[in-house]
């Protein structure tokens, strides 16, 4: 990567109040941003807050007088000391397309591992650093199922149930992400700094979107939070008191328009309390992971249709939801791999299956949704659309909101129809 490639997101980085959100309003109306930083006109300087625009203007974009001259240096200096220390701007093609949904998208992410299995798609598994010897065994069970069926498991490298969760997916020999509240060159808490070397030496990646060298802060731990939940289809919470950043977690989740799932427990059990919050507001009660696939069908075709890889195909299968064209997955066999004899998911249970029938949970969560077999071009209310689909209207509204923010469907006089474009 160029220096010039990532040198405007650290000028920005650099500048008082200038946010994630005004970074995206800006890119939406300059079609070269982030390459105006460069030479600021006038017109751009008016559009920022009065002492950025102050910084921009009397500070030279060289030398040592510029206040990111330092962090251009330390930035190209990691870089230059490992092929695993990656920076990844908001414009480039690896960029997760899950990511780029929320609404104050970071930038620029520091990855250190592989940079590619941010692309992966991913479950994020959550819950209470003081959590209980049941939450830890449930959030590594799931982590390991979910790991062995073709899913990445994306958590924070907590202690407690996160731990629980990145252990887990290793055991399940898949890739793991952990979302950093700290620089990605500063692993918090310190004793997790053997997990995060598996986690990145087994495939998986440890992303920040701070700058290098920054240190824990109580205010930044709530804020990675939206990260979590927007590279993933959805978010798990195991364990978590009402006042939580778990709970945070799967708010921002919810707001994502990403499917939310709580684990029930005890009423007597505090950690419990923030899991029944969720399933109250509307999070899936879990309880086993088949429950997970109809949840997340629609978000993986997203992530499918807008990312590098491809859901491997079955040439015997003639139906799909929302075709896209093949992929090519060579040398990414690692990241979506027939499945050898071992539990997979098929019709709503866990069971063994061999032969062509065989595949991750990846690849099964893709076959066409009954809502998906009922529309067409012809419009029609949703109450018909449940009839038809001998579905409830409750997942119908929910499944056809996903698929209109999608731009699958459109809603018109009469009804739903299908996007014809």
């Amino acid at each position: 990567m160029s220096a010039n490639t990532f040198l405007p997101h650290l000028i920005w980085q650099s500048l008082p109040r200038c946010g994630n959100r005004l970074w995206l309003k800006l890119a939406e109306e300059w079609p070269d941003w982030p390459r105006p930083l460069l030479d600021p006109p006038a017109a751009l300087l008016k559009q920022l807050p009065r002492d950025a625009a102050a910084m921009l203007s009397s500070r030279g974009l060289t030398g040592v007088a510029a206040p990111w001259q330092a962090e251009h240096d330390r930035v190209q200096s990691w870089l230059s000391a490992s092929d695993r220390h990656q920076l990844l701007c908001f414009e480039d093609d690896q960029y997760p397309p899950l990511l780029k949904q929320i609404d104050d998208a970071p930038p620029l992410l520091y990855v250190l591992g592989d940079v590619a299995v941010l692309n992966h798609p991913q479950l994020a598994i959550v819950g209470s650093r003081h959590a209980s010897h049941q939450g830890i065994g449930n959030a590594r069970q799931f982590a390991k199922d979910i790991a062995s069926q073709g899913l990445a498991v994306t958590s924070g490298l907590a202690l407690g149930i996160d731990t629980a969760a990145h252990e887990g997916a290793l055991a399940g020999n898949g890739i793991t992400l952990a979302v950093l509240g700290t620089g990605v060159d500063v692993l918090y808490p310190a004793r997790n700094r053997s997990l995060a070397a598996q986690i990145t030496e087994q495939g998986g990646a440890l992303v920040s979107e701070f700058p290098l060298g920054t240190t824990p802060q109580r205010s930044l731990f709530p804020k990675r939070n939206r990260l979590i939940s927007g590279l993933s289809v959805g978010t798990i919470v195991v364990e978590a008191a009402l006042q939580s950043g778990s709970l945070s977690t799967a708010r921002h989740g919810m707001s994502q328009n990403r499917a939310v799932f709580a684990i029930p427990g005890s009423i007597h059990n505090p950690l419990s309390r923030g899991c029944h919050a969720l399933i109250r507001e509307g999070a899936t009660l879990l309880e086993s992971t088949e429950q997970i696939a109809q949840e997340v069908t629609s978000l993986l075709a997203f992530h499918y249709q807008y990312s590098q890889y491809a859901v491997p195909r079955q040439p015997q299968r003639a139906e799909h939801v929302m075709e896209t064209e093949p992929v090519s997955t060579a040398g990414r066999e690692d990241v979506f791999k027939a499945v050898a004899p071992e539990p997979v998911l098929v019709a709503g249970h866990l069971s063994p299956k061999s032969g062509e029938e065989n595949c991750g949970l990846a690849e099964k969560l893709v076959p066409a949704h009954p809502l998906w077999r009922v529309l067409d071009d012809l419009p029609r209310p949703p109450d018909q659309l449940a009839e038809l689909a001998n579905l409830a209207i409750e997942e119908v509204l929910g499944q056809l909101l996903q698929w209109e923010l999608e731009g699958r469907v459109v809603l018109e006089p009469g009804g739903y129809s299908r996007f014809v474009g």
